[in-house]
């Protein structure tokens, strides 16, 4: 298996978001896939329940172990889902084993699907480097050159060719005939680094130069004596003091005459901001009449948006003579409010009729339930009479209804979980009980679930999904049945741990019961019925049943018939394959082959005498060499590699012997027929006594059973044991 690790992110509440990992195949749509090493079982879909801070990690079986009907697969992880309700999902390909984040694993479905469909696979890691190849002097060695490295690099070279003419030959080089050895001064060019040498010598040089002419720049009185002006005015150090004519100046620069005059209070001065002519009281000079009735600007009531004379008079006359001036804002109480009976937080209102119209209109809408309020906190009962609950927003909701024919819990948008926490302020652990899904009718319960005779009493009945049993029953005091599961092949189980009590039915129908806890457990199908009945598989016998023998009482898990009835003998033909059919009535851990020599033989060929199990298909389980093993008559137990055979099927038992005198083994009735008879109502692939190929020297990994030949003899006599 493979763990993969991923992280939720945003989530408010990451382990109330839905999780779950399934195998889809390329298009999306879930797939069956199976684990060809684990026959029966399919690849199932993995529920994922994030941390706190939204990390999880999730154990996936390896794509490279999945087989499926629809081709190629891949695992959608699923991370909840969009407002919408649509899945939020990321396709990966899982390596073989190991941890691996899911960032690291993201496959993308194919834009280009055909057929079966294309997967877009993930590269592997990178691979560690190789091993450096050979050098041509070492592939050279190889190949039989004898000599050093050197050796080898000095017979690269050939001889000299002939002096070539013509084509471009050249008989002298700058002058210089005969054997010229070119060099720099053979072309009257410069040694090797003398361009180099010059360059570098040019730019010291030049930067010394430079330096040089900057510190005499710097330390000079005048080094700019030549921009001397003619009338030496201008100069820094006089501070404008050496202009000719600031006047003149001061024109040009349009400053007018305000800079040449002093701050002061008087005629000529500069007011300064904070001249007490500024802000000392001055009485505006009398001009009253200007503005009256007949003055040289007269003010009009309409010019100031005032009533005509004598207008504000007749209004006041007529309302004080009115016999009820306010007749349409009377009060009950002939009372107005006072900002004392309104409270402290409406001292600002104006408009009193206003104000309580608002009061009135908000109180109506709270009791028409049109009004929405931001928050509401109940102090005390709280009451909703013929009305719903209802809480939700633009997602999801749920409400308590009772208009329908019931009382209902309803939710919409969303799956709806029931769930306890451990704080009495819905804090502390949160514990999710209950799932019932938005898209399926389909009810998930998490943990154990109990079902009592009254609250807080023991359990009665009790599904435990941790352990995989449901313990069910209990009456009249009896202790529950714990239901473990079916077993996809017959018999108890012979692996895993068990407890006393765990109940299993195996793929024949047949129930099993633990009487003794451990690993497998004692298990055991229950007594026969007290008035009859049909036992329709194997049968158990540990004791003397009838009176009788069973292989049980000897210490065997099987045998062909009693060895008592083994009453002849036939020696065998070398290199004849013959088998011999053994029913199990209870599991066994096979590790022995019992057999019987009854007169000796000689000249075993070496490593072609063998004896072995194969099972009812014809597929070799086990098989051990007995050269050494027939040359004395006697009882022969050959110890095999531990080998499980079940209950309530049948194996052969295979005997092989290539000698210059075979053995001689025990059997029973050799009388004309008993081919036939000792094979009634079988077929030739499920014969009790049969042969299986000629001149064979070692046992087959497989035979064909359809193939078997019956023998004139019942036998040879074998048995198997623990």
């Amino acid at each position: 298996m493979t763990t993969v690790t991923g992280k939720l992110i945003g989530a408010s509440n990451p382990q109330r978001v839905e999780m779950r990992a399934t195998l889809v195949d390329v298009t999306g749509k879930d797939a069956v896939g199976y684990v060809a090493s684990v026959p029966g079982e399919l690849v199932r879909p993995v529920t994922i329940t994030p941390d706190s801070d939204g990390a999880w990690t999730a154990t996936l079986t390896a794509n490279s172990l999945i087989e499926s009907d629809a081709g190629d697969t891949l695992w959608a992880i699923q991370e909840g889902r969009e407002k919408d309700g649509t899945p939020i999902v990321t396709y990966v390909a899982v390596p073989a084993s190991g941890s691996h984040w899911v960032g690291s694993i993201r496959a993308d479905l194919s834009d280009t699907i055909t057929g079966g469909g294309t997967v877009v696979y993930l590269p592997g890691p990178a691979g560690t480097d190789g091993e450096d190849g050979a050098s041509a002097y070492q592939v050279a060695v190889a190949n039989g050159f004898v000599g050093s490295e050197a050796q080898w690099l000095a017979s690269l070279v050939g001889p000299p060719g002939e002096s070539g003419s013509g084509g471009g030959a050249v008989d002298s080089v700058n002058g210089l005939t005969g054997a010229v050895v070119l060099d720099a001064a053979a072309v009257d060019a410069d040694p090797e680094g003398a361009a180099a040498a010059a360059q570098a010598a040019a730019i010291s040089a030049a930067a010394t130069d430079a330096t040089a002419r900057v510190t005499a720049h710097s330390s000079a009185s005048d080094p700019h004596g030549d921009r001397a002006y003619a009338d030496g005015k201008l100069a820094k150090t006089a501070n404008l003091s050496d202009l000719p004519d600031p006047a003149t100046a001061r024109i040009s620069l349009g400053l007018g005459n305000a800079a040449t005059r002093n701050v002061g209070t008087t005629a000529g001065t500069v007011t300064a901001g904070d001249d007490s002519r500024l802000s000392n009281a001055r009485t505006p000079t009398t001009h009253a009449s200007s503005h009256a009735d007949g003055g040289s600007d007269p003010i009009t009531p309409a010019a100031i948006g005032a009533d005509p004379a004598g207008t504000a008079t007749t209004a006041v006359t007529t309302h004080s003579g009115a016999a009820d001036p306010h007749g349409d804002r009377a009060w009950a109480d002939s009372k107005f409010a006072t900002t004392t009976a309104l409270g402290t937080l409406n001292t600002t209102v104006t408009d009193l009729d206003a104000f309580v119209q608002d009061c009135l209109t908000r109180v109506a809408a709270i009791e028409g339930g049109t009004a929405w309020l931001s928050g509401l906190n109940v102090d005390g009962n709280a009451q909703i009479a013929d009305g719903d609950l209802t809480v939700k927003d633009v997602d999801k909701g749920y409400r308590f209804r009772r208009g329908g024919s019931a009382l209902d819990l309803e939710a919409t948008g969303a799956d709806l979980l029931l769930s306890n926490w451990s704080g009495s302020g819905f804090n502390g652990t949160q514990r999710a009980y209950l799932r019932l899904s938005a898209d399926a009718q389909n009810v998930q319960v998490a943990g154990p679930v109990e079902s009592v005779a009254a609250l807080y009493g023991a359990a009665v009945h009790k599904l435990d999904p941790a352990t995989g049993v449901a313990s069910l029953g209990g009456k009249n005091g009896l202790t529950a049945v714990r239901f473990a599961g079916l077993k996809a092949t017959a018999g108890a189980p012979t692996t895993g741990d068990w407890t006393a009590g765990d109940t299993v039915a195996d793929s024949t129908g047949a129930w099993w019961l633990c009487t003794a806890s451990g690993t497998p457990g004692t298990w055991t199908t229950g007594a026969l019925p007290s008035t009859g009945g049909t036992i329709s598989g194997s049968l158990a016998v540990t004791g003397h049943a009838l009176g009788q023998d069973f292989p049980a009482a000897h210490g065997a898990a099987a045998w062909c018939y009693d060895p008592a009835l083994a009453v002849n003998s036939t020696q065998l033909t070398a290199g004849t394959l013959y088998l011999v059919r053994v029913n199990l009535a209870a599991n066994v851990n096979a590790t022995k082959i019992y057999w019987w020599v009854a007169n000796t033989g000689s000249g075993a060929t070496t490593n072609q005498n063998l004896v072995g199990l194969y099972d009812s298909g014809g597929t070799l389980l086990a098989s051990a060499n007995v050269d050494a093993s027939f040359s004395s008559a006697t009882l022969k137990t050959t110890t095999i590699p531990a080998t499980a055979l079940s209950a309530g099927s049948w194996y052969w038992v295979a005997l092989l012997f290539n000698a210059s005198v075979p053995p001689t083994l025990a059997r029973a009735s050799g009388w004309t027929g008993v081919d036939a008879a000792a094979n009634l109502g079988l077929t030739a692939a499920t014969s009790r006594f049969a042969t299986n190929g000629s001149s064979r020297t070692a046992l087959p990994a497989t035979i064909t059973p359809a193939s078997n030949v019956g023998t004139d003899f019942a036998g040879p006599w074998a048995a198997v044991g623990a």
